[in-house]
């Protein structure tokens, strides 16, 4: 099938990013098209519906410094509501359970210590890196991307429990192990979003909410936003017409002919007097095999740099480009929540945290409401553990979920009887491959060609979380990515546009620029007595030290 329509604008992916670049467009009168492969919005967010509500079994929490997606929820008539966490937690490690109220878990005074001083190291290296459109820059950069994160660790920290307690944290937040990740793409991660801690902490980092009716819905509000559809049905799949907006499900794009009218002429890399030259879109749809081209203007691709690498290009995106995204592969994850009668481990006085670092789930959240109504346990199969539990049962996984529980939670016998277990394996999504952002290696040229991942190529734009500087690999930076490529292409359009930044997003930035300042006011002040009880406490454990050694002499 041949579209005579031209399109201003095509969007592969349907996401976060995809939508709300469709709809920034649309805002300025741009004839955009949205393909997506699969046949539901939302990318990597999805839920799944038990007792009348919708389950977010991919990506879910919000922090207060995430602005564009605190902002969206807004605008689509949503609310959040804080993620529960009061009470004890349990961490396993080395085989041993701690359970523990305090912030801090009694694993001992030493580990404290050290884990704290690593976490000053990798935001102070972080720091160094200036600019992250421009890492290059940084004259550490390369070295940092000749490691591995697991070498970095076996180099700076000396205590085994230590080390553990860092690669829980670690796997918990890339869905990989550090062997698995490049020093120099953590150190970015973090630089993305402003700390370790706010990286890795519920209250005040990037946990600390949930949206109420789930995440992945913003996703469907966005599309509705997009479009003022009539609905046809037909062999072809489902194609959803909108004012300036249309998209089309189930449709798998394959080939991008860029100068597609004008195939003589060489490509300018730089954009220069390529207005009116046409990219062909070749699209597949997944369930009729039927083939479909689109002609377009301008082009943006948000699906993953893994995916879209699997798309031919002609003529072929530049060397750097090819070389990095063949490089890059999803995190490993399973999630899963499993649903109980009532919240009986807050009962007993637990929050619904659990640390593991055994070879199967790694983490777990309290699922519930506020007020305890929904009772449900989120979990998490991540990295290379994921390869087993990927090949095992559902019902394999569930029973692994109610003994690690079970065992966490005082043996309780309520943990051996939920009342449903539902499970999303992300590694077996043929669209997204992985979840939840992608990753890279030590010695993949993470250092030369990270620019590459965001530069515009002819008419061909590029968004995703992956291609942000804020928030990369959140929901946050999804629309950060989808703000940039929005400035790119309008412009085109509207000469003297200015940048998409509206007054209230203004105002909310200088307000969290003051709130930041503040806490980083704060901040010093506590870190500053926490550097005195820490000189304090290693002052004390080698005096210590020094007595057993004396007392043993004697």
């Amino acid at each position: 099938m041949e579209e005579n329509i031209i399109f201003d604008c095509i969007v592969i992916g349907a996401g976060l990013s995809g939508l709300k670049t469709a709809n920034l467009l649309k805002n300025q009168n741009i004839n955009v098209l949205v393909l997506e492969a699969k046949d539901v919005f939302g990318g990597r967010t999805d839920s799944i519906q038990f007792e009348n509500y919708s389950w977010d079994i991919g990506g879910q929490w919000v922090g207060p410094t995430q602005y564009r997606i605190n902002e969206l929820i807004k605008e689509c008539n949503q609310s959040i509501f804080p993620q529960q966490q009061k009470g004890k937690k349990v961490l396993e490690i080395n085989g041993k359970l701690y359970r523990y109220s305090s912030l801090i878990p009694p694993v001992g005074l030493q580990y404290i210590i050290e884990i704290q001083i690593v976490m000053w190291r990798i935001d102070y290296l972080a720091n160094q890196i200036k600019d992250l459109k421009n890492i290059s820059q940084w004259k550490k950069c390369e070295y940092y991307d000749s490691i591995s994160f697991q070498d970095w660790i076996n180099q700076n920290i000396f205590f085994e429990t230590s080390k553990k307690l860092i690669e829980i944290t670690i796997l918990a937040i890339f869905s990989s192990q550090p062997k698995n990740l490049s020093m120099l793409f953590v150190l970015t991660y973090f630089k993305s979003s402003g700390g370790v801690v706010k990286a890795m902490e519920v209250e005040g980092g990037a946990q600390q909410d949930r949206v109420f009716g789930s995440s992945h819905n913003l996703s469907k509000i966005l599309s509705k936003k997009l479009l003022f559809p009539s609905k046809l049905t037909n062999n072809s799949g489902t194609f959803f017409y909108g004012n300036n907006g249309n998209i089309k499900l189930n449709s798998q794009v394959f080939k991008v002919e860029q100068d597609y009218n004008n195939q003589n002429q060489n490509r300018n890399e730089n954009n220069e007097n390529n207005e009116n030259n046409l990219i062909r879109i070749s699209s597949k749809n997944v369930i009729t095999n039927e083939i479909s081209y689109y002609l377009c203007k301008n082009l943006v691709i948000t699906v993953p740099p893994n995916l879209a690498d699997s798309i031919i290009y002609q003529p072929e995106l530049p060397n750097e480009r090819r070389l990095l995204t063949k490089s890059m592969e999803m995190g490993k994850v399973i999630k899963f929540i499993i649903f109980y009668d009532q919240c009986w481990w807050r009962e007993l006085g637990f929050s619904g945290e659990i640390v593991n670092d055994g070879s199967s789930i790694s983490f777990c959240y309290d699922g519930s409401f506020e007020d305890g109504s929904k009772p449900s346990i989120i979990g998490f199969f991540e990295g290379d553990y994921t390869d087993e539990w990927s090949m095992k049962s559902e019902s394999e996984r569930k029973e692994e979920a109610i003994k690690i529980i079970y065992k966490s939670f005082n043996s309780d016998q309520r943990a051996l009887t939920p009342k449903h277990y539902i499970d999303k394996d992300w590694t077996k999504n043929q669209w997204s491959k992985g979840g939840y952002g992608c990753i890279i290696g030590s010695n993949k040229n993470y250092h030369k060609y990270n620019e590459s991942l965001r530069k515009q190529i002819g008419n061909i734009h590029f968004a995703g979380t992956e291609t942000s500087t804020e928030w990369s690999g959140y929901m946050e930076g999804a629309l950060e990515s989808a703000e940039r490529v929005s400035n790119e292409i309008i412009p085109k359009f509207i000469p003297n546009y200015k940048p998409l930044i509206n007054q209230q997003q203004q105002q909310q930035q200088q307000q969290q620029q003051q709130q930041q300042q503040q806490q980083q006011q704060q901040q010093q002040k506590i870190g500053f007595l926490n550097s005195i009880i820490i000189i304090v406490s290693m002052l004390t454990f080698c005096f210590y030290l020094i007595f057993n050694l004396y007392s043993n002499k004697k």
